[in-house]
């Protein structure tokens, strides 16, 4: 039984013991008008859908499930649609901003609460690890909440920004202006360092000292996630790369580009 069923027909009982009451008290007007008071209330417990309550629409979510090839290459074909009770709104075209990849059905889900871009829960720990809580999207600090599809979103998922987020394509000329976003750059890796106080890499795209060489930096939490540990990203040097991450100003160690996993790399030769 559903709450709201519950308390229509719990108030429905103590209105008919309202008319019981003035019926033996002679007040028989009284009782009448609470007689028709208890079949509206009645009727709202016995068809809730035909009397004002909004019916939830069923719509058809078509995913492709999780690639683990490169995000540059042809992802696994789509095999099956999912019917999930939403908003009304299908959420097929939408792909999680940090890795691009769909969402797959019984997966946790967030929601940003600005401009409604979801995002897996590996994809959200990365946002609120390295990007202090704030959307990649559009940049609205600790916006982004569990998303349930088992219920009707206050927020449904309409917002254009989410829908048509791509990453823009950068060079080093560009790196500052899009800081705490998303983004895809290319480039030739002319060295690869590794922190003499921790197993953080620096897969440089320039020369010179680490503070000053823009760079991918992958964080030790992440190394594991790597198909070889260390070895897979020493073995960037010397090759050129197209990386999918997120551009951040270190206070430290300037300018740089980070991901929290392997398939966020391609290595173009």
């Amino acid at each position: 039984m559903k709450p709201n069923r519950g308390k229509f027909l719990g108030v429905s009982c103590i209105l008919i013991v309202l008319i019981f009451a003035f019926v033996a008290a002679g007040q028989y007007f009284i009782a009448f008008l609470i007689f028709l008071l208890t079949l509206v209330v009645a009727s709202f417990a016995i068809w809730p859908d035909k009397l004002g309550r909004t019916r939830r629409k069923r719509v058809v979510w078509h995913y492709s499930s999780a690639s683990t090839t490169t995000f540059g290459s042809p992802a696994a074909s789509a095999s099956r649609s999912v019917a999930v009770t939403m908003a009304g709104v299908a959420i097929a075209d939408l792909l999680d901003p940090v890795t691009g990849v769909g969402f797959t059905e019984g997966e946790e889900i967030w929601q940003c609460g600005n401009c409604s871009s979801l995002y897996h829960s590996e994809s959200r720990d990365f946002v609120s690890e390295q990007n202090a809580n704030c959307c990649v999207v559009c940049k609205a600090p600790n916006q982004i909440s569990r998303f349930r599809f088992s219920r009707q979103v206050a927020r449904p998922v309409t917002t254009e920004i989410a829908r048509r987020f791509r990453p823009e394509v950068i060079t080093t000329a560009n790196v500052r202006r899009n800081i705490g976003r998303i983004v895809v750059f290319e480039g030739e890796v002319v060295d690869v360092q590794q922190s003499r106080t921790s197993e953080t890499y620096a897969v440089k795209f320039q020369r010179g000292r680490w503070v000053d060489a823009f760079k991918l930096v992958i964080f030790p939490q992440y190394v594991h996630r790597f198909s070889g540990g260390s070895s897979t990203i020493t073995s960037y040097q010397g090759h050129r790369i197209r990386v999918r991450g997120l551009i951040q100003k270190h206070d430290v160690f300037g300018l740089q580009i980070i991901v929290d996993r392997e398939d966020m790399i391609e290595v173009l030769d």
